[in-house]
């Protein structure tokens, strides 16, 4: 058993169920960022994005022990929203500063590195 299940009290199943919320919020976001990259530019979201991790991370902070399980539900919620709102509009920002004709190289450099990352990160992590 996990030391958060031990911790929180809570089945492995409810935990697992708990970190399927920040894919999800970012799913449905990620569409609405690059909207509203469209319409206004990537600056907007992107700080959005920023901003909701800001929270998040604060949320963090107020972890104890003791504390219920909605705390790290609304800290994980609250990172989703931030991806959702910021790669989407993170990635608009790249590959506009790119030159039309090179901005499918860029486009694959750019998710070459996102492999790369997640990669990285599961060996590493």
């Amino acid at each position: 058993m996990s030391r958060r299940s031990e911790v929180l009290h809570l089945s492995a199943s409810f935990i697992g169920f708990l970190f399927v919320v920040p894919p999800v919020l970012t799913i449905l976001l990620a569409p609405l960022s690059g909207h509203l990259s469209d319409r206004t530019g990537p600056r907007l979201p992107a700080s959005l994005g920023v901003i909701f991790l800001s929270l998040s991370l604060l949320v963090g902070t107020l972890f104890k022990t003791d504390s219920p399980w909605l705390l790290p539900t609304i800290m994980l919620a609250l990172s989703g929203v931030a991806n959702g709102l910021f790669n989407t509009a993170n990635s608009v920002g790249v590959i506009n500063s790119v030159p039309r004709e090179d901005r499918g190289f860029a486009s694959g450099t750019l998710h070459l590195m996102f492999g790369i990352g997640n990669v990285s990160g599961i060996a590493l992590g």
